[in-house]
């Protein structure tokens, strides 16, 4: 972690080191980034976004599937493979989104308004697979505030392969 530091340096003149005095540090770019997708993760927990009375389990046979994400890429493809060999009886329902730059977070705002209007199963955001630095967007209350609103609640969290991440929407 990279941080910002204000304060003063010296010499110890018998060593000839520099030494440096820091009056105050802060994290600076990823860390940055990194303590605010914290502090709100811990501000929607605190309000009990992520309680499990919240979740619903996820239903064991799924008749229509919602996706947000790109409609090009690897993330979809993934999706529709995996549905299609493993529960062909599903019909998928894509909802594309832009996920990077200024227009990622009202597409996908708009998205899981759309999709959550449509009375769909399970819904899959599958929009955010790419390095933090690149969704400090996302990390805004705007789309967290979207989850309050959809009517289904949250869906019990399925995890795959990386189990470490903590997704806000």
């Amino acid at each position: 972690m990279k941080v910002l530091v204000q304060g003063n340096i010296s010499v110890y003149e018998p060593y000839g080191q520099y030494q440096l005095y820091v009056r105050s540090m802060e994290p600076d770019g990823l860390g940055q980034l990194y303590l605010a997708y914290e502090q709100l993760k811990k501000k929607l927990e605190t309000e009990g976004l992520f309680a499990n009375e919240r979740k619903k389990p996820l239903p064991s046979f799924p008749k229509r599937v919602g996706v947000v994400t790109s409609q090009t890429g690897a993330v979809i493809r993934d999706i529709y493979t995996t549905i299609t060999r493993r529960y062909p009886q599903a019909a998928i329902h894509l909802y594309p989104v832009a996920v990077q730059g200024p227009e990622a977070v009202p597409s996908i705002v708009n998205a899981l308004k759309r999709a959550d209007a449509a009375g769909l199963d399970v819904l899959i955001a599958g929009a955010v697979a790419v390095q933090l630095k690149n969704f400090g967007r996302l990390m805004t209350n705007r789309s967290s505030e979207q989850q309050r609103c959809l009517q289904h609640r949250s869906y019990q969290r399925l995890a795959t392969k990386q189990t470490s991440h903590f997704t806000i929407l």
